[in-house]
């Protein structure tokens, strides 16, 4: 508001007999901001409950304007028409202060947050626990932190290069993992790279040989088709170490698919098949009882729950569903080698 226009305002709020006792409109006008800010001084020492009461009175009995009683406390008019209207509704009660808590308070039910205990301790995340329950996941991690059963990250977490093949049956990872050392038990991983589907997960119960691997991936490629290519670790099973052709390769070849094998001492390169087979361990293995003629049972029950019911974060289990079916026809081309005897 400029100076003229806000002289104007306060010219109208004085009757016409106090200004015949000024000789000039200067005299008046100075007189007037005197007043003003003596009376700005005086309001604004007083609790907000007073000023909110003089505003309200101001307007509706001296009938002065809302453009100058905002002026006069430095607030809004859109302030001084919300007290005019928490007077009109609720009196002088109306214009007490009034706390900005919320009015209900966002806490979970104890049985929920028992069952996030027990969740928590089976060894799922917050993600899947949020699945299971259908509450936020920022909800879970909120309860877990009040628990002390999680802590506060001190430093960001590290932002890790994320590869996934375009379509199903473009690369297969494959590894061979120990169950138990006492009893000699492994098992034959292989996973697809895209859809994160366990397409085998076979028991033996001696060291993983070449003769176990050759019939399992057999019976894989009739059932869900032919990659193109196969990632593996450089064990013995997979790589020769003194340069000719493995047996696993020439295996490969006559099926017309590509070796690729991962970095030394690097497991992230096969780090997907990895994170299946500590899943197992994790939610399966540490959970459920078993022995060894029943551990072959517990691992296809976990191949179908992992692929077909169990929630994850990259895709939903639909999503993972479709892209199974949706896999690609695969013609067997000619003979070639390995990448890396090249």
């Amino acid at each position: 508001m400029t100076t003229h226009a806000r002289r104007k305002v306060y010219a109208k709020e004085y009757n016409k007999g106090e200004r015949k006792r000024f000789r000039s409109q200067k005299e008046l006008e100075k007189c007037m901001e005197k007043r003003e800010r003596i009376k700005m001084k005086h309001l604004r020492i007083q609790p907000w409950y007073k000023i909110m009461l003089w505003a309200v009175l101001s307007y509706l009995e001296e009938g002065k304007s809302v453009k100058y009683i905002s002026y006069i406390l430095g607030v809004s008019r859109s302030t001084t028409y919300n007290w005019i209207s928490r007077y009109r509704d609720g009196g002088i009660e109306g214009l007490r202060y009034r706390s900005r808590r919320p009015h209900h308070i966002n806490r979970l039910d104890p049985e929920i947050v028992k069952k996030i205990v027990e969740l928590y301790n089976k060894g799922y995340g917050t993600f899947r626990i949020s699945y299971e329950l259908g509450i936020g996941h920022m909800t879970v991690w909120r309860y877990l932190v009040k628990l002390n059963l999680i802590r506060r990250g001190k430093y960001k977490q590290r932002k890790y290069r994320i590869y996934e093949r375009h379509h199903t049956n473009s690369l297969w990872q494959m590894d061979l993992t120990c169950i138990d050392y006492n009893e000699n038990i492994w098992a034959i991983v292989i996973i697809d790279d895209h859809s994160r589907f366990v397409v085998a997960f076979k028991v033996v119960f001696h060291d993983p040989r070449i003769e176990d691997i050759i019939p399992l991936l057999e019976e894989s490629f009739h059932r869900y088709g032919v990659p193109q290519q196969i990632l593996t670790d450089r064990g013995s099973q997979f790589y020769a170490v003194r340069g000719y052709a493995s047996t696993f390769d020439m295996f490969l070849n006559e099926w017309g698919v590509t070796h690729i094998l991962a970095s030394v001492r690097h497991p992230q390169t096969n780090g997907k098949v990895e994170r299946v087979i500590r899943t197992f361990k994790e939610e399966c293995l540490s959970v459920k009882e078993w022995t060894k003629d029943t551990v072959q049972e517990v691992a296809d029950e976990f191949r179908e729950f992992y692929n077909f019911h169990r929630p994850h974060i990259i895709y939903t289990v639909q999503e993972i569903f479709g892209l199974v079916r949706k896999r690609r026809i695969v013609i067997i081309p000619y003979l070639r080698f390995a990448t890396h005897r090249k």
